[in-house]
């Protein structure tokens, strides 16, 4: 798993306030055609929060709105779902969930890091976009159905197959806008024979190995296990494989040949481990291109040439 990253190419402040602006007057109008009268005073005052919270704020104001609408006497679910509908924000003609995709620019899904999210828009067709995941269910979280942060560009495997409706909170789970795995966990690798060992067969087990003092360990072991990510990253075998065979062939130089065999091409040692390997090595780029962190991971447990 990966966190989405505050970058310049994504700048998470201006593109919460443009996702404030462009809602939130559609909102307040459905809020004064479906809420019942004595929330809509409230909602709209507290309109700002629900919408541009961090996820720790979005969990209090949730709880504060539910508290709010038992001393008052009224439903807390009643007319909500309408007035902060997600499906009504799928079908807008302006600003809708493919503009808040362009602005995000995740192209591959935080949760596995393995399928590409592309957002694509042509002049006359939108062609595709990530699924977004509500981190906090719109089934028990009516009320942040549109809140920024609790919209996770995801690909359709993990959103919808297997995350589904299970039920995640911030002390079981990670949300991919805190925290990525980064070395709380790695991927490694062992050799089943001599053939997995050089890298000419797939005869190699892929383990996930959680630190046993990362802070977040239970945490990490929730995502991995709703993601079935030790399931389905044995899948990747021959990536893992490639590798083995450049550190085998090369006796562990391989950077330091190719940049011998080309040089003066390579402006930095994060472009040669990129023409090397086909990936970022950087975790802040890992949301670019799919696989970015067990390329990295296994490039170090072989220990090649100093990057």
């Amino acid at each position: 798993m990966i966190q989405i990253h505050n970058t310049s190419a994504r700048d998470l402040k201006s593109l919460v306030e443009h996702h404030f602006n462009k809602l939130s007057p559609v909102v307040e109008n459905a809020i004064d055609r479906h809420a019942p009268n004595k929330q809509r005073l409230y909602l709209k005052k507290n309109l700002r929060k629900i919408i541009t919270g961090v996820p720790a704020e979005l969990i209090r104001v949730h709880g504060n709105y539910k508290r709010f609408c038992a001393v008052h006497n009224t439903t807390a679910n009643s007319g909500i779902k309408k007035a902060f509908s997600y499906d009504n924000f799928l079908k807008r003609k302006s600003y809708d969930i493919y503009d808040l995709a362009a602005g995000l620019k995740v192209n591959v899904c935080p949760y596995c890091n393995r399928q590409y999210t592309f957002t694509i828009i042509s002049k006359s067709k939108k062609i595709t976009r990530p699924e977004f995941d509500h981190f906090f269910s719109q089934e028990n979280y009516p009320l942040l159905s549109l809140s920024f942060y609790n919209l996770i560009p995801s690909c359709v495997i993990c959103n919808s197959r297997l995350k589904g409706r299970s039920r995640f909170s911030l002390r079981r789970n990670i949300h991919p806008y805190l925290y990525g795995f980064k070395d709380d966990l790695k991927f490694n690798y062992h050799p089943i024979n001599i053939n997995g060992a050089c890298g000419l067969t797939d005869e190699i087990t892929i383990k996930l190995e959680i630190r046993n003092n990362a802070l977040r360990k239970k945490l990490i072991q929730n995502n991995c296990r709703i993601f079935h990510l030790n399931d389905i990253y044995k899948e990747h075998k021959d990536i893992v494989r490639e590798i083995i065979r450049k550190h085998y062939i090369s006796g562990g130089e391989y950077l330091k040949t190719l940049a011998k065999s080309f040089p003066k091409i390579f402006t930095s040692a994060e472009e040669l481990y990129q023409m090397a390997f086909g990936n970022y090595y950087a975790e802040i780029d890992f949301h670019k291109r799919p696989l970015g962190k067990i390329t990295r991971d296994i490039f170090e447990q072989l220990k090649f040439d100093a990057i």
